[in-house]
């Protein structure tokens, strides 16, 4: 694997306007200063010190859709000192900007993340969206990579299970945010539009074979049978979008609950629709993206293939009402969609093999 040294990662920092060694926030003083210091030496070599394992491009440089005015974001992964971690002073994130507090990055900006590597596991055991990129970033984007990291990259022991949550959390609340309908919404009108044919004084079970049933609508048997009286009783039932009608109810009782469905997310949509965040909808798209890729490949290809596609919607140059339709449906397909991931991974094992870097770090006896 072809990786830059750590003189020529200090040489990229750089190389920028401003130095990102000389323009620590205030908020980082004492401990995290020095730690921040001793992590970017000024001599232009990385700090054994604090045993950096891997430094990496994160975000629009690494997905491939950056702009004009994005910053660099990086990334690092690192073995806390001896001291700190006897003391209990070690710190799992530390955090530095060359951008000032009250200030956003900008594209001479670069802000660095340095994740502890007990923390670095622990996500990526739990599928956290950061972790899996990091350990499939290319050669182009990792600036530094060490002996432990390139045994996590080698190792035969899975690391990344069928636990999606963390990737598909994002993108459902998205969906959720900006009111957008897709398959849901659409079921839900046709059969508000099939009902709105029949006489409202109808019962429903004298129509319910004309309604059109989809994964949003479906007749089935509720048992409402009671043990203590020892009475059986079988109700039949239809679910529409979450609401539950039983077979004698009329039309025209349905009718204002369905219909205060659609206009609850047609509400949403409208609301959406004038403070629309393109980026935070482009980050739902790139989600979803790298998740279809990983469980069709057990890795993510970067940059991401779909960059153009992703650029466009970040810069809001898609439809608003494309997003509305194909993102929930998009979230939907994935979800069920099949893989040879595991269904679990090893954690003893990977906790053993975490716990085996410090031992050998610090020559550490058992």
């Amino acid at each position: 694997m072809a990786t830059k040294t750590s003189a020529q990662m200090i040489a990229l920092i750089k190389s920028l306007p401003i130095h990102i060694e000389h323009h620590i926030p205030h908020r980082y003083e004492g401990r995290e200063k020095a730690a921040i210091l001793r992590f970017l030496h000024e001599d232009g070599e990385i700090s054994t010190f604090h045993h950096v394992i891997q430094i990496c491009r994160v975000g629009s440089h690494l997905h491939g859709t950056a702009t004009e005015q994005s910053d660099t974001d990086l990334k690092a992964v690192y073995i806390a000192t001896l001291d700190d971690l006897i003391m209990g002073e070690d710190q799992t994130t530390l955090k530095v900007s060359t951008s000032d507090d009250e200030v956003r990055n900008g594209a001479e900006d670069v802000e660095i993340e340095l994740i502890e590597l007990r923390k670095f596991m622990d996500d990526l055991m739990k599928g956290q969206t950061y972790a899996i990129e990091m350990l499939s970033v290319d050669s182009g984007n990792l600036l530094y990579s060490s002996r432990i990291w390139d045994s996590l990259l080698h190792n035969d022991t899975p690391i990344v299970s069928k636990n999606v949550k963390p990737f598909i959390g994002y993108c459902v609340a998205q969906a959720r945010k900006y009111g957008l309908k897709g398959a849901r919404l659409a079921a839900t009108e046709e059969v508000l539009e099939v009902l709105k044919t029949f006489d409202p004084k109808e019962r429903l079970y004298n129509v319910i074979d004309q309604i059109p049933l989809n994964e949003y609508c479906e007749r089935y048997t509720k048992d409402l049978s009671s043990s203590k009286d020892n009475v059986l009783n079988q109700q039949e039932m239809i679910r529409i979008n979450d609401k539950e009608f039983n077979v004698e109810v009329r039309i025209d009782y349905m009718l204002p609950v369905i219909q205060s469905v659609v206009d609850r997310y047609g509400k949403r949509a409208r609301k959406a629709r004038d403070g629309v965040d393109w980026k935070a909808i482009g980050h739902a798209y790139r989600c979803i993206s790298e998740l279809d890729e990983l469980l069709e490949t057990g890795h993510i290809t970067f940059p991401l293939e779909n960059k153009e596609f992703l650029l466009k919607v970040k810069k809001g140059e898609v439809p608003y009402e494309q997003v509305q339709e194909d993102l929930p449906e998009l979230i939907e397909k994935v979800q069920k969609k099949e893989t040879d991931l595991p269904e679990e991974i090893d954690e003893e094992y990977w906790r053993a093999w975490t716990l085996q870097q410090y031992h050998d770090m610090y020559d550490i006896k058992q």
